[in-house]
């Protein structure tokens, strides 16, 4: 059941993606994720009050709060790297930063997979590096900058993961709504601190809203996952998220793909079968 929600997970987390980057690229990154999040809030709150879950304690408060830094920051780094039009480079370069995190973590907390598991996972790295076209031909076509950015948001993605990992498993829908009501205040003063605007969010608040709304949702779905799973496992399933995004980039904006590429999807659904059946 783990594998099937950090499928699920990714699934919602590339679609989020793409959207984010359709709109960064004539919106502020801060505008979007600032906007965004405000619906998003107000889904979960009716969540978090249908629910009839009681407040968790100050420890997952804590860890939540912590979550809702760490994502906004990576979202906003996140999607000005998406906003250069290099979609394909930029999710995968940023999934492979935010699978190691995790990984790491989780393995030195103890965790200790199946054999095939472990076997597995590092494929799926590398399945993730073919899909972004790190060992492409087309690499070179993204600047360094929009490298560097994926690298740094995909490492706070990890933190995010670690982080609501920490929250027990009575809370419900609580961790990720403190996440929002932490993270939107948040982003409110950087966008004063930046000067950043929300300017243009309303010819394109589709996108700016789904990709709120799938964002919040995919941060829920990922609580419900590595509750079931350990972390070191369903953070590399959730990770290959870059398949939803750049089959997205392909579909709808004509983006090209590499024959790598696609090598590095088929790897990637051969890397979770193993995961799943491990």
């Amino acid at each position: 059941m783990a594998v099937v929600l950090a499928l699920l997970t990714a699934v919602v987390y590339g679609s989020a993606d793409f959207l984010g980057g359709k709109a960064t690229r004539h919106v502020s990154a801060i505008g979007v994720t600032f906007v965004g999040q405000l619906f998003g809030i107000a889904v979960l709150g009716i969540a978090t009050l249908v629910s009839d879950v009681p407040a968790p304690s100050a420890t997952d408060w804590a860890w939540s709060a912590l979550a809702g830094v760490f994502g906004s920051s990576g979202l906003v780094v996140f999607y000005k790297a998406m906003s250069s039009g290099h979609m394909t480079v930029a999710a995968p370069t940023a999934a492979v930063a935010g699978a190691v995190v995790p990984i790491v973590v989780g393995l030195s907390m103890g965790e200790r997979p199946s054999v095939a598991t472990l076997v597995a996972m590092p494929v799926a790295i590398v399945a993730i590096a073919l899909i972004s076209d790190l060992l492409g031909p087309g690499h070179h076509r993204a600047p360094a900058r929009t490298v560097i950015l994926a690298v740094l948001g995909g490492s706070l993605f990890g933190f995010v993961f670690v982080a609501l990992h920490q929250t027990t498993s009575d809370s419900g829908v609580w961790p990720v709504f403190i996440m929002r009501m932490t993270s939107i205040p948040y982003l409110a003063v950087l966008l004063v601190t930046t000067r950043s605007s929300v300017r243009g969010v309303r010819t394109h608040v589709a996108p700016t809203i789904g990709s709120g709304l799938l964002d919040s949702l995919a941060n829920w779905l990922y609580v419900l996952a590595v509750r079931e799973g350990l972390l070191s496992v369903v953070s590399v399933v959730v990770s290959l998220y870059p398949g939803t995004t750049m089959a997205l980039a392909v579909g709808v904006d004509r983006e090209r793909v590499h024959r790598s590429q696609v090598f590095g999807v088929v790897l990637a659904a051969i890397a979770v079968c193993v995961i799943a059946l491990g």
